[in-house]
């Protein structure tokens, strides 16, 4: 893959420069494809740091859906480094998948540009937040490797450790939760500890009274672990839970700020208040949470996933219709816009998470030429495996990612909140620092 790297760059390069000038600038009328060579490393994401704080290989969906109720309950506080950890489920494989309808443009394959100047990507403004995800499964490495390259780059490691139950105490999961904590402390960067919903949850979050035990559980875990706050990142919630995530985040912040830690919140894409295009999201009220919380992180991907036919995993024109309406209801500066580090592989067979750090290196080994879409602004490719079967894989690139630092940069939000550490490129690391790489 080193050989003809540089080449390769100018191809992506120009492409899309092409893109982003037809849509912004109306430059050009851009084709609804460019194909850029397959053996381009274009798998990642980027941005740079600093916020005064007082204080997968899974996909996003994927990792956060209600787990199980397995693993340790802390219930009287939390030791740092002694919780076990559940087998997490492997993901469902879909039958064949439908095409989901789009309305992108046709997207007719071209010849990749062939010469004229480099086009730069889009660095990450100085003095935005950058958050780093950390989801791992066993002992697998990626997570780890990524953490070492990054924590230059990152404010806050956010470690997905506790699931919320019904009874209010939380399900630990991974092992050795102290080495994480001395690392990043190392290093002067800060972790907000990430609770998710179980099955069981929605008790807690609308009993007034196992509420009231559950917030006291997460303050413990904060205090304990010496950690900055909390990331509560409740997702698969119908639209009566709504008022109650509030409610729950309210009394999590009444208790947290007074003693100086953070209380953050993931919420799921909308593009306005009761949008219904998004049944998922309907439980967040984005005006209510942005007053509560210190940060909000637009979870702007899946856009295409498990659930549903090939697509963008996060198409430039529905993210920034997200980030148009987020903007109206949370002040922009506590918003941190979500990039994937990874894209979908669909087949008859189901969809599986391919890390955006290997998908270049898949399409290559496959013989498949990578495209730009023209509208959605996202790499894609197609190939035929073994038992010919078709596939088209979607992922979020570097360079695709370093566009949506551009709507940051815009829209004067906080920063970006990676998911998750290990499956992105490395390429994406420089550009969080506010380096452009030819």
């Amino acid at each position: 893959m080193r050989g003809g790297r540089r080449g390769n760059h100018w191809t992506l390069y120009m492409a899309i420069a092409l893109a982003v000038a037809a849509r912004f600038f109306g430059l050009a009328t851009l084709p609804a494809g460019a194909a850029f060579n397959s053996r381009a490393d274009s798998a990642g994401l980027v941005a740079t740091p600093s916020y005064p704080s007082p204080r997968s290989p899974l996909s996003k969906s994927a990792a956060s859906q209600p787990a199980p109720d397995e693993a340790r309950v802390v219930d009287d506080g939390a030791s740092p480094g002694a919780a076990s950890a559940p087998v997490p489920r492997p993901v469902a494989p879909l039958p064949e998948p439908q095409r989901a309808p789009s309305p992108a443009p046709a997207r007719p394959e071209m010849p990749a540009a062939g010469g004229g100047p480099a086009i730069r990507t889009v660095a990450l403004a100085p003095g935005k937040v950058v958050l780093g995800y950390w989801a791992r499964w066993g002992d697998e490495p990626h997570p780890q490797r990524s953490l070492e390259r990054a924590l230059d780059v990152v404010d806050y490691v956010t470690p997905y450790w506790f699931t919320l139950r019904g009874d209010g105490s939380l399900a630990a999961r991974e092992r050795d939760h102290g080495a994480l904590l001395e690392q990043v402390r190392r290093q002067g960067r800060q972790v907000l500890i990430l609770v998710n919903n179980g099955r069981g949850s929605r008790a807690a979050m609308v009993d007034p009274a196992l509420r009231a035990v559950a917030v006291e559980n997460l303050y413990r875990v904060v205090r304990d672990y010496g950690a900055a706050g909390v990331q509560i990142d409740f997702e698969g919630l119908p639209a009566d839970l709504r008022d109650p995530l509030s409610a729950f985040v309210g009394e999590v912040a009444a208790r947290l700020r007074p003693e100086g830690y953070l209380t953050t919140v993931a919420v799921g894409p909308k593009r306005s208040a009761e949008s219904l295009d998004n049944d998922g999201a309907q439980a967040y009220d984005y005006e209510a949470l942005g007053r509560i919380a210190d940060l909000v992180v637009l979870m702007t991907y899946d856009q295409h996933g498990e659930f549903s036919g090939p697509g963008p995993v996060a198409g430039l024109p529905w993210v920034e219709d997200v980030v148009r309406y987020a903007v109206t209801a949370i002040p922009p500066g506590k918003i941190l816009l979500g990039v994937a580090g990874y894209g979908y592989d669909w087949s008859p067979s189901g969809v599986a998470v391919v890390p955006a750090r290997t998908a270049a290196a898949l399409a290559a080994d496959r013989g498949a030429a990578i495209t730009l879409d023209g509208w959605h602004i996202q790499p894609y490719f197609d190939y035929v495996d073994a038992g010919g079967q078709r596939h088209q894989v979607w992922y979020e690139s570097a360079e695709s990612a370093s566009l949506k630092f551009g709507l940051v940069n815009r829209y004067g939000l906080g920063g970006v909140a990676v998911w998750s550490l290990g499956q992105e490129s490395p390429k994406l690391w420089p550009l969080l620092r506010g380096q452009i790489t030819e």
